[in-house]
């Protein structure tokens, strides 16, 4: 016969047991814990697009779920803290210190006119070991390809575009920036002291040195100026020039097309940029 403190170890043992069963009955399965700690991006953000009124989307660098209009299923990308699916545009500056540098930002005209502010001025003076931007080394914010390239024209001075078709951004970017489908993404990068040797129509990879910055075309001071805007795919500019005598009519009117004429819908660089919250490694 067992004697009382033994019937009293038993009785404990088995108040334990049965306490522990209950805390596993309630413990959420593993999609759910996934499914109340990652956030998600509706599927059903509006895709009209107003260059006056674009959205801001604040995102963290996580799983990010969505679904596609032309999809049945939902499609994820991962985004990890470490491997951000785009550049910072200057290699010195990390993604996260852009808004700090911003000299003049996005402030579109109306409809039609040819207004400043339509892009974004990137400057700042002794900063990231340097004594200025002017020279830093301009990358491409995404991969994709030479669209046109400007040779010391006003007002741009030395500038590239570089066309980054729908399927080469991340998913998320079409809702983020009311990109439609068959249409691509278009980034200007003006006022460039000097370009690398490139052709129209070539390839660029993601990071891959575009330039320096500088004061060419109507800059007073070195700054990059960055312009992002949303047209139809396999649009090439021979070169653009205006507000200036020597311009020829060919000029102006490639000028006008990207600037005026409704055909390329600009908005705020920093939709894109902003959405990485942490520097790059």
């Amino acid at each position: 016969m067992l004697d009382k403190s033994v019937w009293r170890i038993l009785g404990i043992a088995l108040l334990f047991l049965i306490g522990t069963s209950a805390c596993l009955a309630n413990t959420p399965g593993m999609d759910e814990t996934i499914g109340t700690t990652q956030p998600t991006i509706p599927p059903n953000l509006p895709r009209t697009f107003s260059p006056l009124s674009t959205p801001r989307l604040q995102l963290s660098p996580s799983t990010i779920s969505l679904q596609k209009e032309s999809s049945d299923s939902a499609i994820s990308t991962q985004l990890p803290a470490n491997n951000y699916p785009i550049c910072s545009p200057l290699k010195t500056t990390p993604l996260a210190d852009l808004e700090e540098i911003v000299s003049d930002g996005y402030h579109p005209p109306p409809a039609g006119q040819d207004g400043r502010h339509q892009g974004v001025d990137f400057a700042y003076y002794r900063k990231y070991g340097r004594e200025s931007i002017a020279g830093e080394d301009i990358q491409a914010i995404l991969g994709g390809r030479v669209s046109t390239l400007i040779n010391d024209r006003f007002p741009y001075g030395n500038a590239v575009i570089l066309e980054i078709p729908d399927g080469q951004m991340p998913i998320y970017f079409d809702n983020l920036i009311g990109m439609e489908k068959n249409e691509s993404l278009y980034i200007l990068y003006a006022h460039l002291n000097e370009l690398k040797p490139l052709n129209v129509g070539d390839s660029i990879v993601k990071c891959q040195l575009l330039g320096k910055v500088g004061k060419s075309g109507n800059a007073g001071t070195a700054h990059l100026h960055l312009e992002m805007r949303i047209g139809k795919p396999g649009q090439v500019f021979t070169s653009m020039a205006y507000y200036t005598k020597d311009a020829s009519e060919e000029e102006r009117d490639q000028y006008l097309i990207w600037r005026t004429s409704g055909l390329f819908r600009h908005f705020d660089p920093m939709l894109i940029l902003r959405t990485q919250q942490t520097p790059p490694p």
